[in-house]
């Protein structure tokens, strides 16, 4: 495993491989096995399926149970079971420049217009949801009309990602990115 890694950053440009990197509770050894042997599969295919695109500017991978595509256009995850056609496939699918491009200052818009209304000092998605849930989450959030313009909220961070649970800090805001704009007008009330 060890070996492929290296052979993929240097091969390719990556940066960081993660096995399973949202599995919070991985277990006893005994548990850890069969996840390294799909890790691996999952490896030993995508290197086969990088080695047939045209592009290779991927900076971190996760081998996973899915595809995605997340944290903007360098950071995918594979799924393991996939053959390196479906993964060759899923490579591919890609935007062009100029779209990618376009995307990125539609969420630089979003933020900068969240960041004016004073809900938090820092706004970001998580890696466990992709790049369009993302969009929709900062769409939601900035839909959010904070009545007290002048004043923060008692927020440092707001983290969007798939669904909305209690941070591990007092001062983080955890937001599923399809929660409706009652849940996170509520939530800032709360807060003010």
């Amino acid at each position: 495993m060890v070996e492929k890694k290296q052979l993929l950053e240097k091969e390719f440009g990556i940066e960081t491989l993660e096995c399973f990197p949202f599995i919070k509770k991985i277990g006893f050894t005994e548990d850890q096995i069969p996840l390294i042997q799909r890790c691996l599969q999952g490896v030993s295919s995508l290197q086969e399926a990088l080695t047939r695109i045209k592009h290779d500017n991927y900076k971190e991978v996760g081998i996973s149970n899915r595809f995605l595509r997340t944290a903007g256009f360098h950071t995918i995850l594979v799924n393991w079971k996939a053959t390196p056609e479906e993964i060759e496939k899923f490579l591919n699918q890609r935007l062009d420049q100029q779209q990618q491009n376009e995307f990125m200052d539609k969420i630089r818009a979003l933020k900068k217009e969240i960041g004016n209304q004073g809900l938090a000092k820092e706004i970001y998605c998580s890696k466990e949801i992709s790049n369009n849930d993302c969009l929709k989450g900062y769409k939601n959030l900035a839909e959010v009309q904070n009545s007290k313009r002048t004043r923060r909220t008692g927020w440092h961070e707001i983290m969007i990602t798939h669904s909305s649970f209690l941070a591990d800090k007092p001062n983080k805001l955890i937001l599923g990115f399809e929660k409706h704009l009652q849940h996170a007008k509520s939530a800032n009330e709360r807060s003010l």
